[in-house]
């Protein structure tokens, strides 16, 4: 088997301490004397370790091959994303007769889209808005802010996205949305291709 010598740790930026052992393990040691982790190794580790350029620790095994343990990389943050209209409503709860105002904030528009607005009745019938006519069934024209396509490279701020009157309808939860529909990918208004996400804000008739 031949003279062993212990190996010599390895000493981290952050004052980790790495060894190897005869034990087949890699262990890291946390400034303060706890085990931060252990990584199994399929032999002995008689050599000692080394840390290389990015965090990355070299430990040579029995068997001939060389390890390299990477850092755990952080995990990136997923940005939410933002909803190309964001619609505000006057108030959250209404009685069953009066009037709403919704504004709507107008993020750049980089392709071609129709915006609409649309309402998700008690029911679950949902009802799109066309500024000027009022509320139909149909998506067609998809019932934008404006007539056609729309395209804008600055943001549009407090937007008068809906304004009307209402008299006596149902108690319950109404689900507000705003959104833009792709027009470079909609063929048909039974399949509509939304550019980003949908906004969705509930209101309450009571």
């Amino acid at each position: 088997m031949g003279n062993r010598g212990y190996p010599s740790p390895a000493i981290g930026s952050d004052g980790v301490v790495y060894t190897g052992s005869w034990d087949c393990n890699i262990y890291a040691f946390s400034p303060g004397g706890s085990l931060a982790w252990s990584y199994k190794t399929a032999e002995p580790l008689y050599s000692s370790p080394a840390i290389g350029r990015g965090g990355r620790l070299y430990v040579g095994s029995n068997d001939g091959t060389l390890l390299c343990i990477g850092p755990t990389p952080t995990p990136a943050a997923t940005p939410t994303p933002t909803p190309p209209i964001d619609l505000t409503a006057d108030k959250a709860e209404y009685g069953t007769t009066g009037s709403i105002s919704v504004t709507a904030d107008v993020w750049p528009l980089t392709v071609p889209c129709y915006p609409f607005v649309r309402i998700q009745m008690a029911d679950g019938s949902t009802l799109y808005y066309q500024r000027g006519m009022g509320f139909t069934a149909s998506p067609v024209p998809y019932l934008g802010f404006a007539a056609g396509t729309v395209m804008t490279a600055e943001p549009i701020m407090g937007y008068p996205a809906l304004s009307a009157n209402f008299s006596g309808i149902p108690t319950g939860a109404y689900v507000l949305e705003g959104g833009a529909v792709d027009m470079t990918r909609t063929t048909s208004a039974s399949n509509l291709f939304y550019f980003g996400t949908v906004d969705r804000e509930e209101v309450t008739v009571r």
